[in-house]
């Protein structure tokens, strides 16, 4: 995905998750559920890759605590 924009299905995908089906209300919904499986698999990969979590930030242009925050 060099260079392009991922949709919601290419993160899912990467995740090894189901795409969540579209709101016919146009607004996005909050899934409490959903934020803890993406925040539990984005810090386990974190942890097989061997990384710290500054490191993680690092690469991806995020703050430590935005990372934090997300897979907490």
């Amino acid at each position: 995905m060099t260079g392009e924009t991922a949709t919601t299905a290419d993160v899912a995908a990467l995740l090894g998750l189901e795409p969540l089906e579209q709101s016919s209300s146009g607004g996005s919904e909050h899934v409490p559920e959903l934020d803890a499986l993406v925040g539990r698999r984005v810090r386990e990969a974190r942890r097989r890759s061997g990384l710290d979590a500054a490191a993680l930030a690092e690469q991806v242009g995020l703050s430590r605590d935005k990372l934090s925050k997300i897979e907490n």
